[in-house]
């Protein structure tokens, strides 16, 4: 960005806006990144014992029909 300031006192507010707009995207990507990632974990989580207590009850229907 080419900025056509005169006053040098002014290009440094410009310049620290610029960098706190930034900052603020980044932490709520990260925000963003880490909400998906731990949903994403609660659920493999909630999958996998879904899978394990269906497992166990087919284990047991073998059992009792044998």
């Amino acid at each position: 960005i080419s900025l056509q300031f005169s006053n040098p006192l002014l290009i440094r507010k410009v310049w620290y806006l610029i960098m706190i707009k930034t900052l603020i995207k980044l932490k709520m990507l990260k925000f963003i990144l880490i909400g998906g990632l731990s949903a994403a974990y609660v659920f493999k989580r909630y999958c996998d014992q879904k899978n394990t207590l269906k497992s166990k009850n087919e284990k047991k229907i073998l059992l009792l029909t044998q």
